[in-house]
C-alpha cells in the first residue's frame, strides 16, 4: 500500500499510560468493599477444616413427611451434595458405580484444577455446577472427590464386584495423605502397619463411632424440627436411601436427644454420614504431620491445598507423567456438632478419633471382592490403537458373557518368547484403558506368546491386564513393572500402591517378576549431561543408590505381603551400572538395531553380537554368579509421521524393514534360547512426535508371525481296552512337539535351510553318479578299490535320489529347486574321492549347525534321518583314506553356502534364490593333502597325523563384490567385518583363535593352534579330522549352538583345511 508522509507520533509516557489504566481499575464496580477479597481468598474450600467451610458452602440435608413437614439432618459441603448426595447431583451415584477403580485412577490435572476452583469460587461454590454436561470424566470428580467421600456405603457396597473398592483397596489408596510420616517414607515395615492400621478402621468404623443413637427405621418416627437460624450446623443421622434430599436453607435440632455410649454396630444401608462428639479432637502430634508427596516439608504448616504439577523426563517407551500434589498439613475437622456436655463413657483413640470420624462417614465400604464375575457387555470393543490381528478383525466371540470362548486366528501362532505390551489409553494424565480393550489385547497376544512385560502400573493397567487374562482364562505370565524416576520416591510408592491392589485381588500365580526402573540410569545419566562411559562413575553410582534403595523396598514390601518374586532392572544395553547388576535378580537390556544404524537384513545378527559381547564384558568383573540376562526390548519401526526421521544411518523405518526382521530375529532367537520381549505388540499413537514420530510405529502384530514355537499339547494315546489287567503308563511330561505332525517349513528359517540342504544333496547326487560313470574298473583298481567300492559308490547315488525327494517335499513349494550344472576340481580316482569327502563333509557340518536351530522339528526329524547316512557316506569315502575322528564339528548356513558356491555354475532360472551370505573365498596355499599320501584305502590304518600344533599355515583370499556361484543369478560376496586379524579354527567341539601375521591386503599366516585335546586327559585331539578355518577380525566366544554370531566377524572362509 502506499507510503504516508504524516511523522510517527512519539511513544507514550509512563505518566500517560498509567493514566489511561486507572480509567479501568478506577470504576467503581470493579472495586471489592474493604476486606471482601481477604474474605474470598479466606473462604476456601479444599485445605480446610470441615466446620470452616461448612460455614459458607454447604447444604442442609432434610426430608418432609406427608404432611409437609421439614426435617433437617445436618449439613454436608456443597462438593458433597453437588458430586453424591443432592437431588440434582448424583453424578457418582449414576456414573461411577459400575468404573473399575473409581477412586483410585486419577483424572487430568487440568481438569480436576478447572472443578476444584469452580468449587471455591464464591458465593455459589460450586452449587449451580452442572456436571452432566460431558465436561468432566467420572476419574476427574472422583479424583478430587477423594477428601469428601459421604453417602456411598449403600452404593458402591451394592456393586463392590463392579467397582472392586474394598477396605483393603482404599486403604492403600488414602493411607499416604491420612496416617503417614514422613520420617517412615523409606521403611517397608511402617508402610504395611499403617496401611493395616487404615484397613482396620475402615472395616471395622461402627466400633469407634460414639454417641451416636441407632438410626429410625422410619421416617414418621421423628418429630418436625422448627426452622431456626443456626451459628453452627447440626449434623443428623440420615434414615434411609429412600429419604427425600433437598439443598435448601439451614436447620439446628437442640430438642433431639442421643443416647451416650458407644454406638451399636448396624448394617452397611444404616450407617451415619457423620459422627457426633461432645468435645473436640485433640490437636494432631507433630508425629502425624503429611506434607504434600511433592511439596517442600518446610511448608506443613499450611492449611490450603494446592495442586501442583510435576513433569519427569521418561524413556522413549513412556511419556511424561505429572503428579497432582496432596494438602500440606492439611488440619483435620475438630467437632462438626455443636458441643453438648462431657462424654460419660467410651475409649478415645488419639489423633485418630479425629480420622476416623472422616473417614468412617466419608471412605466407600465395599464387600469382599469376586474376582469371577461376567462382563457386562455384550461385546468386546475395538482397542482403536491396536491392530488387531493378521487380518485386520478382532477376535471372534463366541460367548458375549465369557471372555474366554474366542475364536483364534489362524494366522497368529507362537512364535514370541515374549512382547511389551502398554495399553491403549494407559498414559498419564488422561487414563483411559479400558476392560474390554485390554481383553481383546490380550487375546490376540494370547496366540502368539506366553509373556507380556509392562512397563509401569499407572492409570490401572497392570490390574486391568490381570483382570483380563483371569478372565480369557489364557496361559500368559505377566512381568509387573515399576517406572520410578530419579529423586522422586514419591511415585515409586504410589506405583507400588497400585501394584499391590492388583496383587491383592488377582494373586501372584502368573506374575514372573517385578521390573524396577525402565532406562532409569539412561535418563539420570543424560540429565547429568553423562553418556554411557561414565556408567561407573561416582555421579553414576549416586543414581545407582536410588536404584538399590528401591529394589530393597520392593524386596521388603513383597515379603511383607508373603510374596517372593524375582526384582529385576531394565535399561538400554550400556547403562548398566556394576552395582545395578550385582544387585538385581534379572537384567534386562533394551537392545534396538534401528537406533544402531544397522539395516534391518543384519539386524538380527547384530542384536545377538551386541547382547553376548555386552554381557561378556558386564560378568567378567563380577565376584558372584550372573543374573539372569533378557532382551527387555528390541524390535522394528514400520514407518515414521516425519519423513525426515524415517531412517537412521542404514536403517529404513518401513513395513519391509519390520518383516525382514521379524523372519530373522524371532524364529533364531527362539532357536538360541534367547529369552527377548518383542517391541511391541501394537502401535502405540500418543508417541505420535517422539523422535520424529517412528516411536509409534513399533507395532508387530500387523504382519505375518511364523511358527516358531508351535502347539505344546501332548497327545496321550489311551488304550481302548478297558479290561486289561496292564494299562500301559503315560509317557513322561515334557518333549517337544509330540503333537500331529506337519512336514513343512514352518518360518523363512525353515525354508531357507531346507532348500540349502536340496542344493547339497543335488551336487551329491550328481557328484557321486559323475565319478561313477566318469572312471573305468581300471581307474578304480589303481587307486586300490574294487569292484564293491565301486558299486558302493554308486549304491551312495542311489540313497541320494531318496534324500533330495524328501527334502524337496518339505520345501513345500512344488520342487521349484532343481538339480544345477557344476564343476568339479578333479581328474582322477584320487581326487574324486577327497572331492566326494570334502563335500559331504561340507553337508555334514552344515546340517549338524542348523538341525536343532528349525522351527518345524518335524522337518528337522526328517533331514536328520537323512544326514545319519550322509555321515556313513562321508566316513566311507574317509576310509578310503583312512582318517578318524571324534566330533562331527558344525557351521552355519552361510559359511556352508559359501563352500558350496563355487562348484555350481548354472542353475534353472525356476529355482528359488538363496539368501544366505556368500563370504569371499579362502584358500589354504599350504594346505596337507591325503591325496598325495602314499597310503592306500582301508577301515583302519595306523599312520602319521598330516599337521601337526605350531604348524605355519599360509592363507590367501579375495575382496568382497566378487560374483560366485551359478552365473545366471549374480550372487555377489559380502562381509561385514573390518579387519583381518585372526585365524578362526572350527574343529569338532570348539571355535579356536589364532593371531594372524605378515598380513599383507589379502594374503596373512598364522599358526595350527597348539591346544591338543578336547578335554583334559583324554586323547581327543582339538585339530583332528574334519577342520574349517576362516578369517576373521574379533575373537568372539562363540559355541557349536551359536555358531551364527561368528558370520558377521568373517573377512573370508571358511575353508577346509586337511587336519588329518
Amino acid at each position: 500500500m502506499p507510503h504516508s508522509d504524516r511523522q510517527d507520533s512519539p511513544p507514550p509516557s509512563k505518566a500517560s499510560l498509567k493514566a489511561w489504566w486507572k480509567q479501568f481499575t478506577a470504576n467503581p464496580r470493579h472495586k471489592k468493599p474493604d476486606g471482601e477479597e481477604q474474605l474470598e481468598t479466606l473462604r476456601r474450600v479444599f485445605g480446610v477444616p470441615l466446620r470452616q467451610c461448612l460455614q459458607y458452602a454447604s447444604v442442609q440435608i432434610s426430608t418432609a413427611n406427608s404432611k409437609g413437614e421439614l426435617y433437617v439432618w445436618g449439613y454436608i459441603p456443597v462438593v458433597v451434595a453437588k458430586w453424591f448426595a443432592s437431588s440434582n447431583g448424583l453424578y457418582l451415584k449414576e456414573n461411577a458405580t459400575e468404573v473399575s477403580g473409581t477412586f483410585r485412577v486419577n483424572g487430568s490435572a487440568k481438569r480436576m484444577r478447572e472443578l476444584q476452583a469452580l468449587f471455591e469460587e464464591p458465593p455459589k461454590f460450586g452449587k449451580h455446577l452442572d456436571l452432566k454436561q460431558g465436561l468432566y470424566t467420572t476419574h476427574d470428580v472422583a479424583s478430587v472427590f477423594r477428601r469428601y467421600l459421604t453417602s456411598m456405603p449403600v452404593i458402591f457396597a451394592r456393586k463392590s464386584d463392579k467397582n472392586l473398592m474394598t477396605a483393603a483397596n482404599l486403604a492403600v489408596i488414602f493411607r499416604p495423605g491420612i496416617i503417614s510420616h514422613p520420617d517412615h517414607e523409606l521403611s517397608p515395615e511402617q508402610h504395611k502397619l499403617s496401611q493395616d492400621v487404615l484397613e482396620f478402621l475402615i472395616a471395622h468404623q461402627d466400633w469407634f463411632m460414639l454417641d451416636m443413637p441407632p438410626p429410625p427405621r422410619d421416617v414418621g418416627q421423628l418429630s418436625p424440627i422448627p426452622r431456626e437460624t443456626s451459628e453452627s450446623p447440626v449434623i443428623i443421622d440420615r434414615p434411609s436411601e429412600e429419604d427425600l434430599i433437598t439443598g435448601q436453607g439451614r436447620e439446628r435440632d437442640e430438642r433431639r436427644s442421643r443416647r451416650r455410649g458407644r454406638r451399636r454396630a448396624t448394617s452397611v444401608s444404616e450407617r451415619s454420614s457423620q459422627p457426633s462428639s461432645p468435645m473436640a479432637s485433640p490437636p494432631r502430634p507433630s508425629s502425624m504431620e503429611r506434607p504434600s508427596l511433592l511439596d517442600s516439608r518446610n511448608n506443613s504448616n499450611s492449611t490450603v491445598t494446592t495442586s501442583r504439577n510435576v513433569s519427569v523426563a521418561r524413556s522413549r517407551t513412556m511419556p511424561s507423567r505429572p503428579r497432582i500434589g496432596v494438602p500440606n498439613g492439611e488440619e483435620r475437622p475438630r467437632n462438626v456438632l455443636k458441643k453438648r456436655g462431657p462424654r460419660t463413657n467410651g475409649p478415645v483413640i488419639g489423633s485418630l478419633v479425629a480420622v476416623v470420624a472422616i473417614i468412617a462417614a466419608a471412605i466407600v465400604i465395599g464387600v469382599v471382592v469376586s474376582k469371577h464375575h461376567k462382563s457386562s457387555s455384550s461385546s468386546i470393543a475395538n482397542n482403536g490403537g491396536a491392530t488387531p490381528g493378521v487380518n485386520g478383525n478382532p477376535p471372534v466371540i463366541s460367548n458375549p458373557d465369557d471372555p474366554s470362548q474366542f475364536e483364534k486366528d489362524p494366522n497368529l501362532l507362537q512364535s514370541f518368547y515374549g512382547l511389551a505390551y502398554s495399553p491403549q489409553g494407559s498414559q498419564l494424565p488422561e487414563c483411559g484403558a479400558t476392560l474390554d480393550a485390554v481383553i481383546e489385547d490380550i487375546q490376540l497376544m494370547s496366540q502368539v506368546t506366553k509373556n507380556i512385560r509392562l512397563y509401569g502400573p499407572d492409570c490401572n493397567q497392570t490390574f486391568l491386564v490381570m483382570d483380563a487374562i483371569q478372565r480369557t482364562k489364557v496361559d500368559m505370565t505377566v512381568w509387573a513393572g515399576l517406572y520410578p524416576v530419579p529423586n522422586n520416591l514419591t511415585v515409586f510408592y504410589d506405583q507400588l500402591a497400585e501394584l499391590e491392589i492388583a496383587f491383592k485381588t488377582f494373586g501372584t500365580d502368573n506374575i514372573a517378576a517385578v521390573t524396577v526402573g525402565n532406562e532409569f540410569m539412561l535418563n539420570y545419566l543424560t540429565a547429568l549431561g553423562l553418556g554411557s562411559q561414565d556408567i561407573n562413575s561416582p555421579a553414576a553410582d549416586q543414581g545407582a543408590d536410588q536404584l538399590l534403595n528401591m529394589f530393597n523396598i520392593t524386596r521388603g514390601w513383597l515379603a511383607g505381603l508373603g510374596i517372593n518374586k524375582k526384582v529385576c532392572n531394565s535399561d538400554a544395553g550400556s547403562f548398566f551400572n556394576e552395582m545395578v547388576i550385582e544387585s538385581a535378580d534379572c537384567m534386562m537390556m533394551n537392545v534396538h538395531p534401528y537406533f544402531a544404524g544397522v539395516p534391518a537384513n543384519q539386524g538380527a545378527a547384530w542384536v545377538a553380537e551386541y547382547t553376548n559381547s555386552t554381557l561378556q564384558q558386564y560378568f567378567q568383573p563380577l565376584t558372584k554368579p550372573p543374573p539372569e540376562a533378557y532382551i527387555a526390548e528390541t524390535g522394528w519401526p514400520s514407518s515414521a509421521n516425519d519423513t525426515a526421521h524415517d531412517t537412521d544411518g542404514a536403517a529404513v523405518a518401513d513395513m519391509a524393514g519390520l518383516q525382514t526382521f521379524l523372519d530373522t530375529f524371532v524364529c533364531q532367537a527362539n532357536a538360541n534360547n534367547t529369552k527377548a520381549f518383542f517391541f511391541e505388540a501394537f502401535d502405540e499413537p500418543w508417541k505420535g512426535v517422539a523422535f520424529g514420530g517412528v516411536e509409534a510405529n513399533w507395532g508387530s502384530l500387523k504382519l505375518l508371525i511364523f511358527n516358531c514355537l508351535a502347539t505344546n499339547a501332548a497327545y496321550i494315546l489311551q488304550s481302548n481296552n478297558t479290561n486289561s489287567s496292564h494299562p500301559a503308563l503315560p509317557p513322561p511330561s515334557g518333549g517337544d512337539q509330540t503333537n500331529p505332525p506337519s512336514y513343512r517349513a514352518a518360518s523363512d528359517f525353515d525354508y531357507q535351510s531346507i532348500i540349502l540342504a536340496l542344493n547339497q544333496e543335488y551336487i551329491e547326487l550328481d557328484l557321486f553318479y559323475y565319478g561313477y560313470s566318469r572312471f573305468s574298473r581300471q581307474d578304480f583298481q589303481n587307486a586300490g578299490l574294487n569292484d564293491d567300492d565301486r558299486y558302493l559308490i554308486k549304491f551312495m547315488g542311489d540313497q541320494e535320489l531318496g534324500h533330495a525327494r524328501a527334502i524337496s517335499n518339505l520345501a513345500g513349494d512344488g520342487n521349484a529347486t532343481q538339480p544345477c550344472n557344476y564343476s568339479y576340481p578333479f581328474n582322477d580316482v584320487r581326487g574324486f574321492i577327497d572331492f566326494s569327502q570334502i563335500v559331504t563333509r561340507y553337508g555334514e557340518s552344515g546340517t549338524v549347525g542348523f538341525l536343532a536351530k528349525m522351527n518345524s522339528r518335524e522337518s528337522s526329524q526328517i533331514i536328520n534321518q537323512a544326514i545319519n547316512v550322509e555321515a556313513r557316506q562321508q566316513m566311507a569315502f574317509r576310509q578310503f583314506e583312512a582318517m578318524p575322528f571324534d566330533f562331527i564339528p558344525s557351521i552355519t548356513q552361510s559359511m556352508q553356502w559359501s563352500l558350496l558356491a563355487p562348484y555350481i555354475t548354472e542353475c534353472p532360472s525356476s529355482n528359488p534364490r538363496i539368501k544366505w551370505n556368500l563370504f569371499p573365498p579362502l584358500n589354504v596355499t599350504n594346505a596337507p593333502s591325503a591325496v598325495n599320501s602314499w597310503l592306500g584305502p582301508g577301515i583302519s590304518r595306523n599312520r602319521s597325523s598330516l599337521t601337526s600344533p605350531g604348524r605355519e599355515v599360509r592363507l590367501s583370499w579375495r575382496n568382497a563384490g566378487e560374483k560366485i556361484g551359478p552365473r545366471n543369478f549374480n550372487y555377489t560376496t559380502v562381509t561385514n567385518a573390518s579387519d583381518a586379524k585372526f585365524a578362526a579354527w572350527i574343529s569338532q567341539l570348539n571355535v579356536t583363535y589364532t593371531p594372524l601375521y605378515d598380513i599383507n591386503d589379502t594374503m596373512a599366516a598364522t599358526r595350527q593352534p597348539n591346544w591338543t585335546t578336547i578335554y583334559p586327559g583324554l586323547p581327543t585331539n582339538v585339530v583332528n579330522g574334519t577342520v574349517f578355518v576362516a578369517v576373521v577380525d574379533q575373537d568372539v566366544f562363540v559355541t557349536p549352538f551359536n555358531l551364527s554370531i561368528l558370520d558377521s566377524h568373517i573377512l573370508a572362509g571358511p575353508a577346509l583345511y586337511m587336519a588329518d
